[in-house]
């Protein structure tokens, strides 16, 4: 029997400079990227939507009482003229001053502190008014000794725990993210420091750290709509000092701001959370739409099944006896649609090269345990058929296939080899061996 070779036709092309083995972080690049790609996508999800449920203070229409959207102040302001309140809106500093120099007491309003509503706030303070602001700035309270001391990343409602008459009334009521104290001088703190009453000059301050009781989209839950009705209807009358304009002399002062002490005083310890009031999932989402707590609680819980139905996969694949007797070429076929849709071509090389090597051992004369060194068998391959080495090398032991033409062409070589080694056609592959 002759064996006819043609190389040239099935001869995979053979580079002096060997290509880079994938490895396995390319076949599995995956399985480490994925988790950190979904970490990242509900990270993303949640800064998103934190963003669109912060009010945009720029907006007109936010915090005002003609406002009728969602961060609106017209629902608060509906029932504030229902128990009698008289609102007065100015929206510049000349105005906002003669509303509190006439017209009796009133409580003054200040919903979007800026520099000219906190100077506004200290004229109204020394006038002897009430003033309200509303999640100020430590820039927004030069005038006092008040002072931001821990801030949240969302709004929390809470208990009172004090004995303020309109916090009382309220009850639980969403007044916490940002955090104050005083540095100096009587105050009294509810809402877990998130509201803060202290006297300033001849008036009364009253600061609270969240917009919620305020807001349309906030004010009916828990108890915001009684603090915030309670806390601006003390005098039947509210100054409504939304964020103020004015054409300023800067070379005239506005006004003799109040001689308040401030000492330096250290940032207070985190207070120790209350086990008994709402716990970690609602402290960490509430103020986010219900649609949005659910979408982020959906996508973890895939994310959980997902990670469960592929842990049967962890780690590479490994050989198992078939479960029952079917024919080898079924076999053959259903593996290879494995291989095929897994993309593993690597692996079923490997598989190929290992069958060649079980018949090619033996041919040769090489004892087969221990396993021959691959220059042994490459060199017992080249004295045997003649074919040249690199070309023998890289069939039996190159690098794995990135195509999957070129794994129909190692595949097509390896055939050569063990027909020419064995004496065998491999004729049905192209290329092949022709006996």
């Amino acid at each position: 029997m002759s064996t006819t070779l043609t190389p040239q036709q099935s001869r995979p092309a053979v580079t002096s400079r060997p290509r880079r083995h994938p490895g396995r972080w390319r076949r599995r690049w995956h399985r480490f990227t994925v988790p950190f790609a979904v970490f990242a996508m509900l990270f993303m999800v949640t800064v998103v939507a934190h963003v669109a449920e912060e009010p945009n203070l720029r907006d007109a229409e936010t915090l005002a009482p003609t406002g009728t959207g969602a961060d609106g102040s017209s629902r608060l302001a509906e029932l504030l003229t229902e128990r009698g309140v008289r609102i007065e809106e100015v929206s510049d500093y000349d105005s906002a001053v003669t509303a509190v120099q006439t017209g009796g007491e009133a409580v003054v309003f200040v919903p979007k502190p800026n520099v000219l509503g906190s100077a506004f706030a200290a004229r109204a303070l020394a006038n002897g008014h009430r003033v309200v602001m509303v999640a100020p700035e430590n820039r927004h309270l030069w005038f006092s000794p008040v002072r931001v001391a821990t801030s949240r990343w969302a709004s929390k409602p809470v208990e009172p725990g004090c004995e303020i008459p309109e916090a009382v009334a309220a009850g639980r009521a969403a007044a916490l993210r940002k955090r104050y104290q005083v540095a100096a001088g009587h105050s009294v703190s509810c809402y877990d420091q998130g509201l803060l009453l202290t006297w300033v000059d001849s008036g009364e301050l009253v600061v609270i750290g969240a917009s919620d009781p305020f807001r349309n989209r906030r004010i009916d839950e828990h108890g915001n709509a009684t603090l915030a009705v309670e806390l601006l209807s003390r005098y039947g009358r509210v100054i409504w000092a939304g964020a103020l304009s004015a054409t300023l002399d800067v070379g005239a002062p506005m006004f003799d701001p109040p001689q308040v002490d401030s000492p330096e005083f250290e940032r207070p310890k985190r207070p120790e959370r209350d086990r008994s009031q709402a716990g970690m999932l609602s402290d960490l989402f509430y103020g986010y739409p219900s649609t949005v707590v659910a979408g982020l609680v959906l996508a973890a819980l895939v994310g959980v099944l997902l990670a469960l139905a592929r842990a049967r996969r962890l780690g590479p694949p490994v050989s198992e006896p078939l479960p029952v007797v079917v024919p080898a070429a079924e076999a053959v076929a259903g593996r290879g649609r494995l291989y095929q849709r897994s993309r593993g071509r690597g692996a079923a090389l490997a598989a190929l090269r290992t069958a060649a090597l079980r018949r090619l051992v033996p041919a040769l004369g090489l004892p087969a345990a221990p396993p021959p060194a691959p220059e042994a068998v490459v060199a017992a391959v080249v004295a045997r058929t003649g074919l040249p080495e690199d070309y023998v090398r890289s069939t039996l032991y190159g690098p794995e296939p990135e195509r999957d033409a070129e794994l129909a062409a190692a595949v097509a070589a390896l055939d050569n080899v063990v027909a020419a080694v064995t004496g065998t056609s491999g004729g049905h592959r192209n290329g092949g061996v022709q006996a």
